[in-house]
């Protein structure tokens, strides 16, 4: 830009976000000088009033009983906490009009849903949605993973894998990342699924034997597809996972796994890093936070940052912000409550 170029229009950066459907006032003041003529600014100063817009909803669908969901591309997938549950498609390729596609019967009830994009478990790259459910009967977490493709619903189930049995664990939370399956399994702590072999595992059988499988207690379906089942602990005691993500890190790819102790007396959430290439604890740190409910991973500058939601100790809710560059030495860098924000569990 030249000194003597017309300014038409001049982009000014708030130094922190600014509040939706919320009235400020800009001062402009007589430092702003005409290096022309030399004359500042009249009036000084000059305030300049605006409003930030409020957010709108640009269209909805039914989705009765939804409990969470996936997107991938212009599609929505949403588990529905139905018996047994169901994955609801939506197209939304048009935002203001969404289009139900139809539904995909899975398995179970309590359902937790992910899904993945250009995944190769051995038959090409294909897009992954995968639920986990708690099977009333048999009381056996279930991991069901669906190629949706470009095809309509229902879609193709191609793993099937009891994560779990009624008395070791249950089915808590769920991640895809590369081709494996990361579940969070309460008690039993975090399992690590190869869905390489797990497809080949459900190929191999007729659907009379899966579904036997699935639905017979103490048994299961395609446990060889697990490859590292992994206890989280901390001083000594067995901690409860309730949340995971996975991610590839400076040291490799990582689980990281949200936890809370049961011990009488203690309600603290931890997260614990786990290396996939070893199924072992990288570190345990505890957090000033109660349950667990969510993680997510962001880079910030040169940081890598996990970013979780979880019940406060006392009432309310908490955001932790976790410095995870180093797996190994993770750092708590900040909590912030959630006013007004009660969560359940």
């Amino acid at each position: 830009m030249c000194i003597r170029d017309r300014v038409y229009a001049l982009t000014l950066t708030p130094s922190q976000g600014l509040r939706f459907a919320t009235k400020y006032e800009l001062e402009l003041t007589g430092g702003i000088v005409d290096v022309d003529e030399g004359n500042g600014l009249v009036p000084d100063p000059t305030t300049i009033d605006f409003a930030t817009f409020s957010p709108g909803g640009l269209g909805k669908a039914e989705a009765n009983n939804a409990i969470a969901l996936a997107v991938l591309g212009g599609r929505a997938f949403v588990v529905l906490n139905t018996y047994p549950a169901v994955v609801r498609t939506f197209d939304i390729s048009d935002p203001s009009n969404p289009a139900n596609e139809g539904d995909t019967p899975v398995f179970g009830i309590f359902p937790h849903i992910a899904a993945e994009a250009s995944a190769n478990i051995g038959s090409g790259p294909t897009d992954l949605v995968a639920t986990l459910t708690t099977n009333s009967f048999s009381g056996q977490g279930t991991l069901i993973v669906l190629e949706v493709g470009e095809e309509a619903p229902p879609f193709p189930w191609v793993a099937a894998v009891t994560t779990n049995q009624g008395t070791e664990g249950y089915a808590a939370a769920l991640d895809l990342y590369d081709g494996f399956a990361y579940v969070a399994t309460g008690p039993s702590g975090l399992k690590v699924v190869d869905l390489t072999v797990a497809a080949d595992l459900y190929r191999s059988a007729t659907p009379l034997e899966v579904s036997q499988a699935l639905n017979t207690k103490g048994q299961g379906f395609g446990q060889s597809g697990i490859v590292h089942t992994v206890p989280i602990e901390y001083e000594g005691a067995t901690l409860t996972a309730t949340a995971v993500t996975a991610k590839d890190t400076a040291a490799g790819r990582v689980a990281f796994v949200g936890a809370r102790s049961l011990q009488a007396g203690s309600s603290t959430g931890h997260i614990t890093s786990v290396s996939h290439s070893g199924g072992y604890v990288l570190q345990t740190l505890p957090l000033p936070i109660g349950w667990i409910y969510g993680i997510g991973l962001t880079r910030v500058d040169a940081r890598e940052l996990a970013v979780i939601v979880g019940s406060a100790i006392g009432d309310g809710g908490i955001l932790a912000v976790v410095d995870v560059t180093n797996p190994s030495v993770m750092t708590l860098l900040s909590l912030s409550e959630l006013e007004g924000l009660s969560l359940i569990h």
